[in-house]
């Protein structure tokens, strides 16, 4: 039985995860880049899973139900979105784009990089839907002592994958040895922050 909650808690985490979204993105550039790909994917993981224990073990549930919370954090989360698109956009066009390489010079450093975990896992409003209210709707299904180890399969999915974005992101480096393929990365970036952004705008 607990085997069982365990490994639904991690095949639920890993359906909900893979889908390319701002956490991701952030693991995946730095990991190209070559510099604190382990601490960006180690620092987004235990956001993650702050986020899973809050939501699976009831709390989130409650959050997630107070309209002026949800609301604050939804615009939040449109403000920040929208932001980190047009930064990316403006690397992509930016003459200096041409001269980045892998040797992680342009990355941020730990504390930009545990600001921007920060940023885009409690103000996403796409991982409050995620964590709270899909994972902890079908973690309070479980008693007590089952809904721990569906937790634990939630958190080990979690961490398992943003590790494992970080080692591919190293794997496939030597294509971004190419300017154009960090300008093509960028935009491609701008528009997946664009558009998640618009597609809350449009809940609002």
């Amino acid at each position: 039985m607990y085997w069982n909650a365990f490994w639904q808690g991690l095949a639920l985490i890993l359906t909900l995860i893979v889908a390319i979204g701002p956490q991701n993105i952030l693991v995946l550039r730095h990991a190209l880049m070559g510099k604190n790909a382990i601490f960006a994917a180690a620092i987004t993981g235990f956001y993650d899973s702050v986020m899973l224990v809050i939501g699976i073990m009831g709390i989130g549930g409650l959050i997630a139900q107070h309209p002026t919370i949800r609301a604050a954090m939804l615009w939040a989360g449109i403000a920040f979105l929208t932001y980190y698109g047009i930064r990316s956009f403006w690397r992509a066009i930016k003459k200096s784009s041409t001269s980045l390489t892998l040797d992680g010079s342009h990355a941020g450093g730990k504390i930009q990089i545990a600001m921007a975990a920060a940023a885009f896992t409690f103000l996403n409003p796409h991982a409050m839907l995620d964590l709270f209210v899909i994972l902890g709707g079908i973690g309070a299904q479980h008693p007590a002592d089952l809904r721990i180890a569906f937790l634990a399969g939630t958190i080990m999915g979690s961490n398992l994958w943003f590790y494992s974005l970080g080692i591919a992101g190293r794997i496939i480096s030597p294509i971004f040895q190419n300017p154009r393929a960090w300008r093509i990365l960028d935009g491609m970036i701008g528009i997946t922050m664009m558009a998640i952004a618009i597609k809350l705008l449009l809940q609002t």
